[in-house]
C-alpha cells in the first residue's frame, strides 16, 4: 500500500506548510 502511504506524507507536508503560514489553525488546536 505505498499509495496510502504516499498520500499521508503529501497531506502532512501540505499541513506543516499550512500551519507555518497560520499557527494558528484548528487542526493545531487536535495536536
Amino acid at each position: 500500500m505505498e499509495g496510502s502511504r504516499a498520500s499521508i506524507a503529501t497531506a502532512r507536508r501540505a499541513i506543516t506548510r499550512a500551519r507555518r503560514s497560520s499557527p494558528m489553525t484548528p487542526r493545531a488546536s487536535g495536536r
